[in-house]
């Protein structure tokens, strides 16, 4: 199963993208604390993205794909540069970047035109 959305900056994104990816990390059998996991990842990714640019014709563009066992929430940026802003965003000071001790792995694509950031979730 996989969910696609297309989302703006607003006060939508962060309430529509967290039903979405426990919706589907549902269906692949994560418990709750994994799914929980995956809310708070996907949040800040999505935060980092709202604070970067004005409102405008911009869009983040979000796969949730669930497979037996594994949640996995790929986020394609529409500038090159994103991905790995949203992942040094989560840094905390002494303990690392949040992204990777929440998700089981966390990937970036880079692109000429695009990034995009890929994080993995399994129990």
């Amino acid at each position: 199963m996989a969910v696609e959305l297309e989302l703006s900056r607003g006060e939508f994104l962060v309430p529509v993208l967290i039903r979405a990816v426990r919706a589907v990390g549902v269906q692949c059998g994560l418990d709750l604390d994994r799914l929980g996991d995956a809310g708070v990842a996907a949040e800040a990714v999505a935060l980092s993205w709202a604070g970067e640019g004005d409102p405008g014709d911009e869009l983040l563009r979000v796969r949730i794909t669930a497979a037996e066992g594994s949640l996995e929430v790929a986020f394609a940026f529409p500038r090159p540069g994103d991905a790995a802003r949203a992942r040094r965003a989560s840094v905390v000071p002494g303990s690392g970047a949040a992204l990777d001790a929440l998700a089981t792995a966390v990937v970036i694509e880079a692109a000429p035109e695009a990034s995009r950031l890929v994080m993995s979730f399994r129990p």
